[in-house]
């Protein structure tokens, strides 16, 4: 059986990455029950080729998740969305690349999908800030401050793209000279 663990250092070739992005953006599983099916075939790219009687006879899927699995459509929006990857000039790391942040994979439900645009270095300091799109000014100043003055000291900031502290915390480290995560 293959762990998490196990996966570390293999990377992925480009022709499997429709199958990352399909078992990544199942909604209709958790990131638990997409590791087990992993786990269960090896590959994505197994699970994808699995028929509906081999899926039900893992033991791993409801009838509803059986029949999303297979589902055409849902197959051709991970075509799609790798075709629109490619045309952003944006870099998909699995977690079984070596570039996937080694921090992020020992969270508890780390995503199987990472999707990157600029450098992604490996950061032994980051910070997330993160508060309200419709922040005080005070908070505001703060957010803005406090992560420039981390990322003068070598540490990356992490934060989504909204409005508000969100922004103002890219901001900060981008004003001293510092890297920035943007999560969405």
């Amino acid at each position: 059986m293959m762990t998490v663990g196990d996966m570390h250092g293999k990377d992925v070739m480009m022709s499997d990455l429709k199958y990352w992005i399909w078992l990544g953006s199942l909604v209709s599983a958790t990131p638990a029950k997409k590791y087990r099916l992993l786990q269960h075939f090896a590959d994505p790219a197994l699970v994808w080729e699995a028929s509906e009687a081999e899926l039900a006879a893992s033991g791993l899927c409801t009838k509803k998740l059986v029949l999303r699995l297979v589902d055409k459509a849902t197959r051709k929006e991970s075509e799609k969305a790798l075709e629109s990857v490619k045309k952003c000039d944006a870099d998909i790391i699995t977690i079984y690349d070596k570039a996937y942040p080694e921090l992020l994979r020992h969270i508890a439900d780390p995503p199987l999908v990472l999707y990157c645009r600029g450098r992604l270095e490996p950061d032994e300091m980051c910070m997330a800030v993160v508060g309200s799109r419709r922040a005080t000014f005070y908070g505001l100043d703060m957010a803005k401050r406090l992560s420039r003055e981390l990322a003068e000291h070598g540490v990356t900031i992490v934060s989504g793209m909204a409005r508000g502290i969100d922004s103002r915390a890219h901001r900060g480290a981008l004003e001293a000279g510092g890297r920035t995560i943007a999560v969405l």
